[in-house]
């Protein structure tokens, strides 16, 4: 339905991160033919509201140029 992304943004805003076992991050996509949502949850130790919107006009880049080739950036942390 049309407000779905609704009742999983306030059932996702439960669950707290576990710092330990799983990423600070979680996307979440809720797919039909007629129209999608993606949704993505992230915790401010991670990244500030910024980091997310630059992550969602990344993705939405990706998303409207499937077959466009992608340069990837290995970056480690000490």
């Amino acid at each position: 339905s049309d407000d779905q992304w609704i009742n999983i943004c306030s059932d996702e805003s439960k669950i707290s991160f576990d710092f330990h076992i799983k990423p600070l991050i979680r996307i979440i996509l809720l797919y039909s033919p007629k129209k999608s949502d993606l949704i993505l949850f992230c915790h401010h130790m991670f990244c500030d509201g910024m980091s997310v919107a630059y992550l969602a006009r990344d993705l939405m880049q990706v998303f409207g140029n499937p077959n466009k080739k992608l340069k990837y950036y290995l970056h480690h942390l000490c």
